[in-house]
């Protein structure tokens, strides 16, 4: 009798080792420089099929909260500036960023930018509102809406 009661113990100890480690890793595994292919599928004006690469620097501050930086790269474009937190909250990790551009007219673009991705292959979705400000005219001139998935890939 005194066998079996070892053996469980050992095995309780075992599984909770693993776990442990398991989600330890999973944790270290989302810390640091993450890239994805982001597909446009919608703006406010419609459907619209674009692509381009955001790169993000992810620091793990707890087991469910980051901190995020980076940028949105864009071909014709200066890069848009990403910054703020995330939280991994049941079997997702949402994060919430600001943004800011200067695009290739001058005009000023702040904004707020939302990602869903699945804490497993870190693919996703998001989207993004933002206000224009005309710096030649001295107004604000749009207010911009997008939408659409992320892929994860390896960072260049």
């Amino acid at each position: 009798m005194r066998y079996h009661w070892r053996k469980s113990v050992l095995l309780i100890i075992a599984i909770w080792l693993v776990a442990g480690v398991g989600t330890a890793w999973a944790v270290l595994s989302f810390s640091g420089d993450k890239c994805w292919t982001v597909k446009i599928t919608r703006t406010e004006d419609g459907p619209v099929n674009e692509t381009t690469t955001m790169k993000l620097h992810i620091k793990v501050l707890d087991t469910t909260t980051y901190a995020v930086h980076g940028t949105l790269s864009t071909p014709t474009q200066n890069p848009m500036i990403m910054m703020g937190t995330g939280a991994r909250i049941g079997a997702k990790i949402y994060l919430n960023l600001a943004t800011t551009l200067i695009d290739s007219s001058a005009d000023r673009l702040a904004g707020v930018t939302r990602i869903e991705l699945n804490p497993t292959t870190l693919n996703g979705t998001f989207w993004s509102i933002e206000n224009d400000f005309g710096t030649v005219g001295g107004a604000f001139h749009s207010s911009n809406y997008w939408a659409g998935t992320l892929t994860y890939k390896r960072c260049p």
